[in-house]
This record gives C-alpha cells, sequence and structure tokens, in this order.
C-alpha cells in the first residue's frame, strides 16, 4: 500500500529510536540548529509504531534543545513498498521488522547501520525552532472526558 507520507509536529516524547547516535554529530546539530534557530529536515517515523526511521541526530539535537515537538514524515512503514531498508555497511540483511522490534524493546543498533531510502522523499520543510519549544496544545486544554466526568458528576 503506498500512501503519502503525512507531515506532523511530533510529540518528542512518542518517539523510539531504534539506532544509538554519535555524540559529536549531537553536539555539531544543537550548535547548528541554535544559530540557525530553524529545523530544516524532517525526521522519518513509522506512523503506528513512531520508530524514527530516518534522523536519529537530529531527534536527539531536538530533545537537547528542549523541544517538546519535532517536524516528521509519517511513512506506513510496514506496508510502503517505496520505503527500503538496507545497511550503511556490510553485515546480514536486517528486515523491518527487526527495526520495529529494537525500538519497542530499546536494544539499539550501532550507529549508522540501517538505511532507509523512500523511492520519492518528501521535501525539507523548515520550522522555527521556537515553535517546537512550545507547550503541546493539549498540555493547556483539559481533556473532554475528564470534562465530561465532572459536568456528569455535577447532575
Amino acid at each position: 500500500m503506498r500512501r503519502k507520507p503525512k507531515f506532523a509536529l511530533v510529540p518528542i516524547r512518542e518517539l523510539r529510536a531504534h539506532e544509538r547516535a554519535d555524540e559529536r554529530m549531537i553536539k555539531k546539530l544543537v550548535q547548528e540548529m541554535s544559530d540557525r534557530k530553524v529545523f530544516v529536515d524532517p525526521i522519518w517515523v513509522d506512523r503506528a509504531t513512531r520508530t524514527i526511521l530516518n534522523g536519529h541526530h537530529r531527534y536527539h539535537a531536538a530533545k537537547r534543545l528542549g523541544a517538546r515537538r519535532i517536524p516528521a514524515y509519517l511513512f506506513e512503514y510496514r506496508d510502503d513498498p517505496s520505503v527500503t531498508l538496507d545497511r550503511w555497511s556490510t553485515g546480514p540483511p536486517i528486515t523491518k521488522e527487526e527495526v520495529l522490534h529494537a525500538a519497542k524493546e530499546g536494544v539499539l543498533f550501532p550507529i549508522k547501520t540501517t538505511r532507509h531510502r523512500v523511492r520519492d522523499p518528501p521535501p525539507p520543510r523548515s520550522v522555527p525552532i521556537a515553535e517546537l519549544m512550545a507547550p503541546e496544545e493539549t498540555e493547556n486544554r483539559p481533556r473532554a472526558t475528564a470534562t465530561r466526568r465532572r459536568l456528569g458528576s455535577q447532575r
């Protein structure tokens, strides 16, 4: 099934890494993002599990800066044949299920193990860093179910 990836500002707390990240690269990206004040290249994420497919270093840098959300393209990872997986270096093949399992269990692959590609990659999309730091809309709003319960108990 081929669906166009959806762009979203995903709460950073929902995301799951499947691969380790290089501390030097994270520090470099933190500096670049601080200087530019813009997040330029959205990460790629599996819509169903919130597993990061591409962008572990950008994810860690945004998290260090205190971002509450991160720009992401959401893919139907398991079912989308346009999203392919191979390795950056030699080694046995890795499956999409192994990537999802690593993220779920927190047993991370080494830095730059997996290489995800998309037949028609989504375009870069700039988002001001300040927008990523702002509280999520739902943090300031009471949940509808809690409000209904309170109203129901007053009757």
